[in-house]
């Protein structure tokens, strides 16, 4: 870059100013005497230069005056009276092009009009150790002090712009322009004003520098009208990329870094810019940016974003340990900023950098305002704020240390990264939302500030609300609950709950602290750990036994939390745990042996905490030690009922003295057996039943009752060995279990459900129907018990197997059968008596039909000899596929243990075993009762409610019956060989009776219960007994 120079041939006594010229050849005026005179000679005075300049000279120069002069040309420079001590001269393109040149009569340019630059004009109003001043005084309104061609890259340094009636800068659509060495102060508006070029293509300005990291490359930008500097791009062109614009090594609202010379308005203004960078990012300088009457820095605009504040002092002295505070906030972002960052070609605001924070404090509104509908994507981190550089003097902001308004969403306070929370101190408030939401306070040090940490509107401590459905600022996020602390040397152990949203993920974050405010919300001093737990549907959450690994110191005295949601609403600090307020033993509690003795147990509790002691409030336990964390003691041995005692630990919780109590239990010698622990009865229940209890005289005990169909009638309380009696309501419903607490001990009372169902009752009167299927033609017949007619119905073949049962739930058992060719069943419903079907079962099953699920309806089955598997298709819904038993066993399903469910069960004849599965509680069980040759009829034939295992004998026709309530066994000889077994309830007392069918004759014979025996003719050869079909 060549420059054209004015130089003074003798001792300059006057500015030298220079401009770079991009794009023409050098030109050189040399001024021979710097004073006055109008003289036709070989010497061109200053004089004589401005006389040219202004175009008033009254005579040609001399051609020695000429010889001064070298590739340029004079013109006129600015109107105005012939008293004007500024110029310029051109090298002949022409007034105010690339290459002007301007020279000044002295060290203080009073000026009447402003200086027009050309593009890339450069100016250095450097005289020696001095600089130039333009001195607006007197000039007329809306002038400012240097205009700058748009699109011009100008380089402006070492001048003092003062006293102009606008601005002392205005340029549009700089480019690689630099403005250094500045003293601007005093215009009426902006120090430097940037602006941007409308129209078709929108220019910001861009890659412009104000100020630098050298000393001499300071501006001092000060007692401005308006903002010291102004910066507006176009919201809507030019958006790419960032503008490149860095603002570094400033004093703004300060000439010297101490004294208060505020500009009128916000030190900074940035409407709609892009990539701004307010800071120097190599860490070596600061903008001092204090003592302006408005805001120190103030973003605006939607078109805001990827700009950075960095490594300044806002609100401070240079030094950042003095107050010198903008009047109101020291950054506030506004309008929207930050709402166009799209993640792509630009990114969120940032104020601090780890490693590049900010100090803003001592200010007279907030330390940051956040505020406006839309303003978003603003990131604070790694700043102090309402502090020193050192963190611990007090220079708090006026107000909250972070403020968020109204429409506010997505800005963030901190960060889960290294160093990227803020240290908030000595404000009044941290960190205040009035509105917003999804505004993230993450891993900021918070301490010492007026009121609460953080404060979401309404002002004070909002309550949790139970599932947080409540609306505000952050959606008034619920604060974690901490219940338990334990600090230890190098470790933290925490637990506690968390109410909040149902179903949703949080991080809670921890905090240790010095104290707590008036509120005891405690503030969040030092970061102790972060942690993810997830509420279920009734929105509760909880963590147990929570460690992390951190100094004691940072504990401190107090812990408290907060909870940020998935979206980034974070919550009011939780109600402060002190560190000393919780005491654990191990064991939680200790029952001592009969014949006493030593014992110990372990007392968990904060290290750093005071000292506690240790008394026992009974004679019997004796304290012989407290060593470290171990209490030991003596307990006698008991001769007298059980008993309880403690031992008080005595200690500070941190707020003042607590006890807390160890229990220490004992038993005595007092046994109580019990002769048995269950009994069954029949639906009818019984009146009297009873068992003695042997117990040592002196030995107290009570009997109550826990059913209320279970009454206890030989009163409660007992000493010494005595006979409980109770008695027990008829059962009118589902079979049912109680249960008697006797001397301690439960006894189980069970009942069975009266009988309801009666197999092969086809006509629903409680009593099984004689009834016979007739292979050749596939007929039903059967003899109705409830009025002595007949029925017949065509419905099967030969080959078919009878099921005959209640399927449809009627209480009448419905005509069906299984076809084994096509695993087909076929049902003839009792109600109407018409038929479905379908598919359940493979051939060579043996189907199995019984009530499984309880719900008063035959539900389809078949047991796979093969492989010994069941296939239950439930009535209720779903099927049941179930490996029981062996090949060749045949299923034998009924009710063993009353609960009115069928259990699966088979008859192993090669063995004479039974096996089977209770319903009621998945055990299994098998016995031996039976021949090889016995058939099994099984059926409750004793009316208890639950089937017994039973046989027929077909080589002597005797019955066996095992009881199914004590398993003992009876005999009686009912049938002949030839007949078929066809067990049923042919009187309907809910009992089964013994019957057999003689084929030789085709008649019945049933040994009725209440009845007496029954002797039917009914059939003919050939015929097959319904009542047969599941004998096996």
């Amino acid at each position: 870059m060549k420059t054209k120079t004015l130089v003074a041939s003798l001792a300059v006594i006057f500015v030298i100013v220079s401009f770079a010229a991009k794009a023409h050849a050098g030109a050189t005026l040399t001024v021979n005497w710097v004073g006055p005179g109008n003289n036709c000679d070989s010497v061109l005075t200053l004089e004589e230069a401005a006389l040219l300049g202004e175009g008033t000279m009254s005579r040609a120069l001399s051609t020695g005056e000429k010889n001064q002069i070298s590739g340029a040309t004079f013109v006129p420079a600015l109107p105005g009276p012939c008293g004007a001590s500024l110029w310029l001269a051109t090298a002949g393109v022409g007034i105010n092009s690339a290459d002007d040149i301007v020279f000044a009569s002295g060290m203080t340019v009073p000026i009447n009009a402003s200086i027009s630059l050309g593009q890339n004009d450069d100016i250095d109003g450097t005289t020696g150790t001095s600089k130039i001043i333009l001195d607006g005084t007197g000039l007329g309104s809306g002038y400012c002090g240097i205009y700058m061609s748009t699109f011009s890259g100008s380089q402006i340094r070492n001048m003092e712009i003062r006293n102009f009636p606008a601005c002392g800068i205005h340029a549009f659509a700089t480019s690689g322009a630099i403005f250094e060495g500045l003293d601007i102060h005093n215009n009426g508006t902006y120090g430097i004003d940037l602006g941007y070029q409308s129209g078709s293509p929108t220019t910001n300005s861009r890659n412009t520098r104000i100020g630098g990291d050298q000393p001499q490359h300071r501006n001092r930008i000060y007692a401005n009208g308006a903002s010291g500097i102004r910066i507006e791009s176009s919201p809507v062109g030019d958006r790419f990329p960032d503008q490149g614009i860095d603002i570094l090594n400033n004093l703004i609202g300060t000439s010297d870094g101490v004294t208060d010379n505020g500009n009128g308005g916000p030190g900074i203004t940035l409407i709609n810019t892009i990539g701004v960078v307010i800071g120097d990012t190599g860490g070596t300088t600061k903008n001092v940016i204090s003592g302006n009457n408005s805001d120190g820095i103030s973003i605006i605009g939607a078109g805001a974003v990827s700009n950075r504040i960095i490594w300044n002092n806002i609100g401070t002295n240079e030094s950042g340990g003095g107050a010198l505070g903008n009047s109101l906030s020291g950054v506030a972002f506004s309008q929207g900023a930050g709402d166009s960052a799209d993640f792509i070609n630009s990114t969120i605001n940032r104020v601090g950098l780890p490693g590049f924070g900010n100090v803003i404090s001592s200010n007279g509104g907030y330390g940051i305002y956040i505020s406006d509908t839309n303003t978003s994507n603003n990131v604070i981190q790694s700043n102090l704020i309402g502090t020193n550089p050192g963190g611990n003097s007090d220079l708090g902001n006026a107000l909250a240390g972070i403020y968020f308004g109204n429409g506010t969403y997505d800005n963030q306070a901190g960060g889960t990264g290294t160093g990227e929370g803020n240290l908030i101190a000595f404000n009044a408030l941290g960190i205040k939302a009035d509105a917003g939401i999804r505004n993230a306070f993450r891993r900021n040090r918070m301490f010492s500030n007026d009121g609460m940490g953080i404060d979401l509107a309404p002002a004070g401590v909002t309550p949790n609300d139970a599932g947080d459905g409540d609306s505000g600022p952050n959606n008034l996020q619920n604060f974690p609950v901490i219940t338990y602390v334990n600090a230890q040397a190098s470790s933290v152990s925490l637990s506690g709950t968390l109410n909040s949203t149902p179903n949703q993920a949080f991080t809670l974050e921890f905090f240790g602290n010095d104290g707590v405010d008036s509120t005891g919300y405690g503030e969040g001093r030092y970061f102790l750990g972060a942690t993810t737990v997830n509420t279920n549907a009734a929105g509760n959450a909880t963590f147990t036994g929570l460690n992390f690994t951190v100094a004691r110191s940072n504990v401190s005295s107090w812990v408290t939390a907060t909870a940020t949601d998935v979206n980034g609403n974070t919550s009011e600090f939780s109600l402060a745990k002190n560190a000393c307020g919780n005491m654990l033993f191990s064991p939680t509690d200790i029952l001592a042996p009969l014949g006493g003795g030593p014992g110990n147990f372990t007392v968990i509790y904060s290290s750093g905490c005071s000292s506690y002691s240790a008394q026992s409030n009974v004679a019997w336990i004796n304290v012989t030690s407290v060593l470290g964390g171990t209490v030991n003691y003596t307990v006698a041995a008991n001769p007298s009922p059980p008993r309880d005692g403690l031992i008080n630990i005595t200690y500070n919780n941190g707020t003042g003295t607590a006890v807390q109590s160890f229990l220490i239990s004992q038993n005595n010698g007092c046994t109580y057996p019990l002769s048995h622990s269950t009994a069954s009865y029949p639906a009818s229940g019984t009146p009297n039943d009873g068992m003695s209890v042997g117990t040592g005289a002196g030995c107290q005990w009570t009997a109550a009752s826990n059913a209320a169909w279970i009454t206890v009638s030989s009163g409660t309380n007992y000493t010494g060995p005595a006979s409980v009696t109770w008695a027990v309501s008829a059962n009118t419903g589902l079979a049912r279990q109680g249960t008697l607490t006797i001397a301690g001990q439960t006894f189980t009372v069970n009942q069975a459900a009266p009988s309801t169902k009666t197999p092969f009752d086809f006509d629903g009167d409680k009593k099984t129907d004689i009834s016979i299927f007739r292979p050749g033609p596939g007929e039903w017949w059967y003899l109705k018990s409830s009025n002595g007619g007949n029925y017949a119905t065509q419905f099967g073949t030969s080959t078919d197997r009878l099921v005959a049962s209640d399927l449809t739930g009627d209480g009448k058992a419905d005509i069906a059968f299984w076809r084994p060719s096509t695993g087909m069943w076929f049902v003839l419903r009792s109600e109407d008596s018409t038929f479905y079907s379908f598919p359940f079962g493979s051939n060579g099953d043996i189907p199995t039909p019984a009530d499984f699920d309880g719900d008063g309806k035959a539900d389809a089955a078949v047991f796979r000899p093969a492989t010994a598997t069941w296939y239950i298709s439930k009535s209720t819904g779903g099927t049941t596929i179930q490996q029981f038993g062996l090949t060749g066993d045949q299923p034998v399903a009924a009710d063993y243990d009353g609960d009115s469910k069928a259990d699966i069960a088979v008859w192993r004849a090669s063995l004479g075993q039974w096996w089977w599965i209770k319903s009621s509680n998945g055990s299994s069980g098998g016995l031996q009762f039976g021949n090889p040759t016995d058939k099994a009829v099984v059926g409750d034939y004793t009316g208890d409610g639950k089937a017994d295992f039973a046989l027929w004998r077909p080589s002597t026709g005797f019955w066996f019956i095992l009881r199914s309530e004590d398993f003992s066994f009876y005999s009686f000889p009912f049938g002949s060989t030839g007949d078929t077994p066809s067990p049923g309830d042919y009187d309907g007392d809910g009992k089964f009776d013994a019957a057999v069918f003689r084929p030789s004759t085709a008649t019945w014979y049933a040994s009725r219960s209440t009845a007496g025996t029954l002797i039917q003719q009914f059939g003919i050869a050939g015929d097959q007994p319904v009542p047969s079909a599941f004998v096996r």
